[in-house]
């Protein structure tokens, strides 16, 4: 006996559905969002990614007070390895089609070609899935399938209030390096070089309070290093008298006459005694 089991809304993908490219594309999947009365364009949905991303420059787009970001300490790595503290975490009500959803993003100060990024986080909670091949994301939504396009693949006839500018290198692929839930401001970490030489320190007995010295002499606190007077330097342009004044110094200087060595080192003197003897003889 064999029992047929028929799964509701089992999501599935077929080639009548493919772009007009078919398969010979290599694009991301994009899609539209509506944020705080306000349609989001250029929002990435990437399931490599452990977070969910907000830009720093689209969060003062949609106008949103900074004051209000949850503070803490998460520290994500992108593709590259490069690692990243985010600014907080922000809670943002959005519209996908006709589901409304509250995700929560990692705020970062970074260059990206995105608006938004919904990785696995929103994916899984809203139960999607995603086809960057098909140029689809497909969820259920009080019992019906719905079906996102990608922007490229079908145009919804709205234009974009947050602007959709290329700002630079992606920020895609995000892993999630470590996360406390202290509300505490990230603190960057100490580097390697320091407690190196604290461990060294205190090996040989340091104690804070006192000097270096072998009986703890010396002085306490660091050495102020006055101020410099003068503009010129490292970053200072001088003016056109500023650096005709300054040749002229460097020429005079250059200018005065070598003398010889036996002029610089002259010889020591010394006295003739033979001399002398025969001059004291003479004298009688």
């Amino acid at each position: 006996m064999i029992n047929q089991v028929i799964r509701g809304h089992q999501i599935s993908f077929c080639d009548e559905e493919l772009p007009f490219e078919g398969r010979m594309h290599n694009k991301a999947l994009h899609v539209t969002c509506m944020c705080r009365d306000k349609i989001v364009n250029r929002v990435l949905v990437d399931d490599g990614s452990g977070l969910n991303i907000c830009p720093l420059s689209t969060l003062r787009q949609l106008k949103f007070d900074l004051g209000k970001l949850h503070q803490n300490q998460v520290n994500v790595r992108a593709f590259d390895g490069v690692q990243r503290d985010t600014l907080g975490a922000v809670n943002l009500d959005i519209q996908v089609g006709p589901a409304d959803f509250n995700v929560e993003f990692q705020v970062l100060d970074i260059n990206t070609s995105y608006n938004l990024l919904l990785g696995r986080p929103f994916i899984h909670m809203a139960g999607a899935v995603s086809s960057t091949l098909h140029q689809l994301m497909k969820f259920v939504w009080k019992d019906k399938e719905l079906v996102i396009y990608g922007e490229e693949s079908h145009s919804n006839g709205y234009a974009p209030v947050v602007d959709d500018v290329s700002r630079g290198c992606d920020f895609y692929t995000v892993e999630l390096v470590n996360a406390t839930s202290d509300d505490l401001v990230p603190q960057p970490p100490m580097p390697a070089v320091y407690k190196m030489i604290a461990t060294v320190m205190l090996q040989n007995g340091f104690e804070l309070g006192f000097g270096l010295g072998k009986h703890f002499q010396g002085i306490v606190e660091l050495i102020q290093i006055p101020a410099k007077g003068a503009n010129f330097g490292l970053g200072y342009v001088p003016t056109d008298d500023e650096a005709e004044m300054k040749n002229k110094n460097v020429d005079q200087a250059l200018a005065r006459p070598i003398p010889h060595l036996y002029q610089s080192f002259p010889v020591r003197g010394y006295v003739n005694n033979d001399g002398l003897g025969e001059g004291i003889c003479g004298l009688f």
